[in-house]
């Protein structure tokens, strides 16, 4: 295994990219937080059945430039032109999954409205919320403990200040659109994102979505929590969806 750093001035979208190479697939995952992605799954289980890894911050976040997160907003378009990346290095026969945790697994899920190369095969999300505006609202919900009073300003601060629209994309919105299958994973002792909103996500289009839950696992840590059910939710998504391929072989 080795590491390929991208050329941060060759790219504007602010995001800064290792790629975990190993074999033959590729998977692009995001983490949307300040903590560890170690703990995320998704990558575990990429490197440990045979995929590369084209790991990224975020912007505004670890080494990636940029000083304003839009909760997927703008994101979303990050992802695909980091698919373009893997099919102008790697070539189009490439099968790619596009996977993320918290507002990277809310920022795939928005990615999936936006027109997706042929050869994505898949969507794998680690405990998305279901908007911006619901996680930024619940958010402020509990931190002044009065509902609705901030409402307005996080409408008209993710524009001004943000200089984006924060209803303007949602997962719940996206998946419907999505052209490729999506398995999301969460723990249902979440208390920063509850599980609710993936069951929302789910249920705005049960024929493409798969929903995992796992008990007691807090936010971002359902593959510690329970690992063998993460494993195979994680394996059989793949065995269904890549049609042969390494994930196969080594699952």
């Amino acid at each position: 295994m080795h590491t390929v750093p991208l050329d941060r001035n060759a790219d504007r979208d602010y995001n800064k990219t290792d790629i975990y190479e190993t074999e033959d697939c590729h998977a692009g995952a995001y983490h949307g937080d300040h903590g560890a992605c170690c703990f995320y799954g998704g990558l575990q289980l990429a490197l440990k059945t045979g995929g590369n890894v084209l790991l990224v911050d975020q912007r505004a976040h670890g080494g990636s430039d940029g000083h304003t997160i839009t909760f997927g907003i703008r994101e979303r378009r990050d992802v695909i032109s980091r698919i373009g990346f893997i099919n102008k290095t790697y070539g189009v026969e490439t099968d790619i999954y596009i996977e993320g945790v918290s507002m990277g697994a809310a920022s795939v899920l928005m990615a999936s409205e936006l027109p997706l190369p042929g050869n994505v095969r898949g969507i794998i999300a680690d405990c998305p919320y279901s908007s911006p505006f619901a996680i930024v609202s619940r958010t402020a919900d509990r931190m002044l403990r009065v509902r609705y009073v901030s409402y307005p300003f996080i409408i008209l601060g993710s524009f001004v200040f943000g200089r984006f629209r924060i209803f303007s994309s949602s997962a719940v919105k996206a998946v419907k659109k999505s052209p490729v299958p999506i398995l999301i994973i969460h723990g249902k002792s979440d208390s920063f994102v509850p599980v609710e909103m993936s069951r929302e996500i789910r249920d705005s289009a049960p024929d493409i979505v798969t929903l995992t839950e796992t008990d007691g696992a807090p936010h971002g840590l359902s593959y510690l929590e329970d690992t063998e059910k993460y494993e195979k939710a994680f394996r059989s998504f793949i065995k269904n969806t890549i049609g042969g391929g390494c994930y196969d072989k080594r699952s």
